[in-house]
């Protein structure tokens, strides 16, 4: 998903939901608007990990293409 950062209006990221409202992250139970997201580097990622869930508003696209690199172009089902 393209997902805008919480705490950076205008500032958009590519990340992975990981869990939707009414799964649990860890202890937590997600409201009915709050998405967990999560980025393929752990240990280099700006995520739900750092600053919690998002709401559904900061969801702004899904992500149907890669095409940088090259050789990892591709659609994403």
């Amino acid at each position: 998903m393209v997902v805008e950062h919480p705490g950076r209006p205008g500032y958009e990221m590519v990340k992975r939901v990981t869990a939707v409202p009414g799964e649990s992250v860890g202890e937590r139970t997600l409201d009915d608007d709050e998405y967990w997201i999560e980025g393929d580097h752990e240990d280099a990622s700006t995520d739900s990990r750092d600053f919690g869930p998002v709401r559904r508003e900061h969801l702004k696209a899904r992500v149907l293409l890669v095409y940088w690199p090259k050789e990892r172009r591709r659609r994403i089902r």
